[in-house]
């Protein structure tokens, strides 16, 4: 499901029922279980990732941005804009950009919306890949969460290490944790 952040009492709702929430079920339930090695190369990404995203758009204040980063208990939200029934996503926004994009610079965050400080250089990955091409991503681009898209380029999900930690063997996860945390 995605969940898009009301701004200055305006709600950017993402269904045409009107409702503020837009479902989108991939293949059930995800499952909690540890594989085999061998399986997490065959899993699909849509197995594996996270479904309920809160999302906000670029117009989002900051201060809610951050709210809702603690009512969730998230540090990244994506930012989106409605395209038709597309929701796309243009960025993101980490805990750490609104710390080096607002406060290190001394801007007040109260004045700032979510694209004065999101990150504009996404990397996303389809649904119907594997989570083995997903978890590579994350570690050549060194990304502790990968945003998950459909066919139509459309949020559907996102995929956290700790998702990979709860269908991975032990040796995955700390590979991936390795090579996301090494500096460039």
């Amino acid at each position: 499901m995605i969940h898009c952040l009301p701004d200055q009492g305006k709600s950017f709702l993402y269904n045409p029922s009107g409702s503020d929430h837009a479902h989108f079920y991939h293949n059930g339930e995800t499952t909690q279980t540890k594989l085999p090695e061998e399986e997490i190369f065959t899993m699909k990404v849509s197995e594996a990732m996270t479904e309920k995203v809160t999302a906000c758009t670029s117009d989002a204040a900051i201060s809610r941005v951050a709210q809702s980063m603690i009512s969730e208990d998230c540090g990244l939200i994506p930012v989106v804009e409605e395209k038709g029934n597309v929701i796309k996503p243009v960025g993101v926004i980490t805990d750490r950009d609104i710390v080096v994009q607002a406060i290190a610079k001394g801007r007040n965050p109260q004045n700032l919306k979510a694209r004065d400080c999101m990150t504009r250089n996404l990397h996303t990955v389809r649904d119907t890949a594997d989570l083995s091409e997903c978890t590579s991503l994350m570690e050549k681009y060194q990304l502790r969460r990968m945003l998950v898209v459909d066919q139509n380029n459309s949020l559907v999900g996102i995929v956290a290490q700790a998702d990979v930690a709860k269908r991975a063997e032990a040796s995955k996860t700390a590979q991936l944790v390795k090579d996301v945390s090494q500096s460039n």
